[in-house]
């Protein structure tokens, strides 16, 4: 599988135009309103483009920047096996726990029971995956409320981690933690690689308030592909409908 044409086609656009330098820390700006706008007509909450998106050098490096920011020596991180390789050795350098559940074949849904009683006064953070891989299994709005409910007198950060958001079949659309009007003040995040070009990655994340500020400063300046940045805004768009 390869790319989109016209996405190739943007990229050596953008290349002989000389974007060859170092991109923005926190991404091109005319990157970040396109994920903006897209998340709005998406998910119903536009995120302020300044200060609560960050354009990354690929999902490790979002992922990393964002657990370390938020993790402390001895927090407690709860995931969902089977989970992304990525996860663990992010936690467990910052000094955290990772509280593993298991997620039963055949269909992979998360006990609630068993979550409420994986939480203690330690847990700092969820990081949750939908659509989930390797099952398949999308998260509906009904298991965003059961988690809101778990953990709405705790002070809980989540991290979703929602790169195959496109990939979803009837009946069961996506459903994103950004249109959990709680949740998205916990912290919470989606995370997307674009469209198969795995030398061109880019990560994009929505992280609110003081975890989004942290999270910003962990990551430092990265570098970033600039053609690439400058060619995804009107991939956004185009593929802003689910």
């Amino acid at each position: 599988m390869t790319g989109p044409r016209y996405l190739q086609e943007r990229l050596a656009y953008h290349v002989a135009q000389g974007a060859n330098q170092y991109a923005p820390m926190t991404g091109v700006p005319a990157l970040r309103e396109a994920i903006a706008d897209k998340t709005a007509e998406l998910y119903g909450h536009r995120p302020d483009a300044n200060s609560d998106i960050t354009v990354t050098a690929g999902a490790t490096e979002a992922l990393y920047a964002a657990i370390t920011a938020l993790v402390r020596a001895g927090d407690e991180v709860i995931c969902f096996d089977p989970s992304y390789d990525s996860y663990a050795p992010a936690v467990e350098l910052s000094g955290g726990v990772l509280r593993r559940i298991a997620l039963q074949p055949p269909h992979f849904r998360v006990d609630w029971q068993e979550f409420a009683a994986a939480l203690s006064e330690r847990t700092r953070l969820v990081i949750l995956n939908t659509p989930h891989n390797p099952s398949a299994t999308v998260w509906q709005r009904e298991d965003f409320a059961a988690l809101w409910q778990a953990i709405t007198d705790r002070e809980i950060y989540v991290i979703s981690d929602e790169v195959y958001e496109h990939i979803c079949f009837a009946p069961h659309g996506h459903a994103s933690v950004l249109a959990h009007p709680q949740l998205r003040e916990r912290g919470g995040g989606s995370l997307f690689i674009w469209q198969n070009l795995p030398h061109d990655r880019l990560e994009s994340g929505v992280l609110r308030g003081a975890g989004g500020n942290k999270r910003r400063a962990a990551q430092g300046s990265s570098v970033s592909d600039l053609r690439g940045e400058y060619a995804r805004p009107a991939g956004y768009r185009r593929h802003a409908a689910p």
